[in-house]
């Protein structure tokens, strides 16, 4: 889906919000580190570091997922090859690829400008699902990632989308996603408001978030449609990267927790 923007420019609106997603993110950083009293320039280096690298993890992580469609459309060639080319870079982002390239990125950055790791993520890791509330509206517009059919009235139909089914009445998982990102967004904020600064080496907040974004993800999984990340056994692949993450970041909460008290 394309808008037309300064004349007859024509802009992805995936692409548009998107980047609307990341520029948001700077504006309550920059309230956030003012509310915080935290230097706003050391958490913007690493929030570019951690876009850039979860830009790539996403896209890397699609491209080996898709590898096979890929591969389909470079036999066929000619005008249809242009098309998925076009639409695979025009979208096909993998969240837990991102995710991952995303705290690549932070971890860099912190040992590169010797920054406490764990504090610049508390600060910034609101700023996650808010970005990713805005891409999964994005997929909404584009259809990739799309729902599993359904009957009635409430659905989302397509009809000229590279991605979904053309034509169907579809759960729109993408946007249910987005407000359960949007949701995540607003509790993370309330509790970095209440955590003094002091307080944010120890924080909690990554494995809050994790926990909350992987059981939200777990669920919804079994209301998508595209089955280009594959499965294994009963669930899907990204169903089975929900479980490792719930695990971890339950297990890396409890040990804090002890290692707090023994302290105290």
């Amino acid at each position: 889906m394309v808008i037309k923007l300064f004349g007859e420019r024509l802009v992805s609106v995936y692409g548009l919000l998107g980047v609307g997603g990341f520029v948001l993110g700077i504006a309550v950083l920059a309230i956030v580190c003012r509310v915080k009293k935290v230097s706003f320039d050391d958490v913007i280096y690493v929030y570019v570091w951690a876009g850039i690298m979860a830009i790539v993890g996403a896209k890397a992580l699609y491209l080996l997922l898709d590898i096979q469609n890929i591969m389909a459309a470079f036999q066929k060639g000619g005008n249809y090859l242009t098309s998925y080319l076009k639409a695979i870079f025009g979208g096909g982002l993998v969240f837990y690829g991102g995710l991952g390239g995303g705290m690549l990125g932070v971890f860099l950055a912190c040992r590169y400008f010797k920054l406490d790791f764990r504090a610049i993520l508390a600060t910034a890791i609101p700023t996650l699902p808010l970005a990713h509330a805005f891409g999964r509206l994005g997929c909404h517009t584009v259809g990739c990632c799309y729902g599993v059919p359904v009957r009635g009235h409430f659905g989302k139909m397509y009809t000229n989308s590279m991605f979904a089914p053309n034509n169907v009445l579809l759960f729109p998982v993408q946007l249910t996603e987005s407000i359960c990102d949007f949701l995540i967004f607003g509790i993370l904020i309330f509790l970095l408001v209440k955590t003094p600064t002091e307080k944010l080496k120890k924080s909690n907040l990554p494995e809050i978030y994790l926990i909350m974004y992987s059981v939200v993800r777990f669920v919804l999984e079994f209301f998508r449609g595209d089955a280009v990340r594959g499965h294994f056994l009963i669930f899907s692949t990204s169903q089975w990267i929900s479980i490792v993450i719930l695990i971890a970041a339950g297990i890396s909460c409890v040990v804090r927790t002890k290692q707090k008290r023994k302290t105290i």
